[in-house]
């Protein structure tokens, strides 16, 4: 017998037995893995391109308190969290307040944020601490939160930002941490 008639005897048990062979076993496993590798991948860019957005409204919220500080001299007096759901009524919630300088609602929204406190239409915190203290009033403005994400103040819910949190500060800059800002008085 030759070889090539072995060769057509053994393909013709393979394909009678059930089950797959070593190598159809091994393909399909390094596919699957290869997959689920490039779903993390795909969920860890989103995740980063959100904490971006985030960090961006932050940095435009910062730019209108400096056009408010301008007019104004002092920063606003504002609730650390607006207790109605419907934001725009209240006097001192930070979004209303700045509304005229941001011209874009949906600053005050981090995507990352749970639904329910995205229908409330604000989803960072003020530090109450600086509500009608001038600028030149900061010991620190480096280490003075001015907002950071709702999430970081509760461990009912996960950072919004998988692994953390996005916190403006006093200069402007916006800095993520693993963990909440020291809450300490502004000056």
């Amino acid at each position: 017998m030759g070889v090539r008639r072995v060769l057509q005897r053994w393909n013709e048990r393979l394909r009678k037995r059930a089950g797959f062979t070593l190598v159809e076993v091994l393909a399909v496993t390094s596919i699957m893995t290869g997959l689920a590798s490039n779903g993390n991948n795909f969920a860890a860019c989103k995740d980063k391109a959100n904490q971006t957005v985030c960090k961006n409204n932050l940095m435009q919220i910062h730019r209108a308190l400096m056009m408010f500080l301008m007019d104004n001299e002092s920063y606003p007096q504002a609730w650390f969290f607006p207790p109605d759901k419907h934001p725009y009524r209240e006097q001192y919630n930070i979004a209303n307040i700045l509304k005229s300088y941001t011209g874009a609602p949906q600053l005050f929204i981090c995507p990352t944020a749970c639904q329910e406190l995205q229908q409330r239409k604000i989803t960072y915190l003020w530090n109450d601490q600086l509500n009608n203290k001038g600028q030149d009033s900061l010991p620190n403005p480096t280490e003075t939160w001015v907002m950071e994400d709702i999430n970081a103040v509760t461990n009912k819910v996960p950072p919004s930002h998988d692994t953390g949190y996005n916190v403006l500060f006093g200069d402007g800059h916006v800095k993520f941490l693993a963990g909440p800002p020291q809450l300490r008085p502004a000056g």
